[in-house]
């Protein structure tokens, strides 16, 4: 576990170090299916810009954590979500919740605005699936605005976080955040979990 502070805000990194429960051929032939589907491919979310799908609008019928191959995956986070919950102030929690959860895939060229989440939950966890060379970041914002671009701010209120295959970063909802434009040609993919404490 490694504890970041962005902008006072604590950010949590664990690492997978079993690829057979992200990298498994379940969860790929899942991941293929739901984004071979014309109702997922024709979705537009606002705050990316550029080629990319996401089953975010679509979390109640497609949700994350029943897809087959998944469940290996989404006890190991939960379970590094509750070992990381004093570091956002919930050190009495004995279980987690995941409210919302969905898939992310960008194709080259896409980046992700500046956007933060519901405040009706706890937490986020971004777990990383395939991340190639060149892939694109997740960059937090100090005073971030919804909708603006990662150009638009300077240097000093920005915080890169790299990320490798595996990893999974867990970060205060409320923190303004945007995806760096993606420039390999391979796709970037990402599943994410709103969740709370209990």
């Amino acid at each position: 576990m490694i504890i970041r502070n962005v902008f006072d805000t604590p950010v949590v990194i664990h690492h997978c170090h079993d690829a057979e429960i992200f990298a498994n051929k379940s969860i790929r032939d899942s991941i293929e299916f739901v984004f071979g589907l014309e109702e997922i491919r024709e979705t537009i979310d606002p705050s990316q810009v550029g080629n990319a799908f996401t089953t975010c609008n679509h979390f109640d019928k497609f949700p994350l954590i029943s897809m087959p191959g998944t469940e290996n995956l989404s006890e190991w986070v939960a379970r590094k979500i509750l070992e990381s919950s004093k570091h956002f102030g919930f050190e009495n929690s004995t279980k987690i919740e995941f409210l919302r959860t969905w898939i992310n895939l960008y194709f080259y060229g896409c980046e992700g605005t500046c956007h933060h989440h519901p405040t009706d939950i706890d937490g986020v966890g971004i777990f990383y699936i395939k991340v190639p060379s060149n892939s694109s970041q997740l960059v937090f914002i100090r005073d971030g605005i919804d909708g603006t671009k990662i150009n638009q701010y300077p240097p000093e209120q920005l915080a890169f976080q790299p990320v490798v295959q595996g990893d999974l970063i867990i970060h205060n909802p409320k923190v303004p955040h945007a995806i760096s434009q993606h420039k390999a040609h391979d796709s970037r993919i990402c599943f994410i979990y709103e969740f709370k404490y209990h």
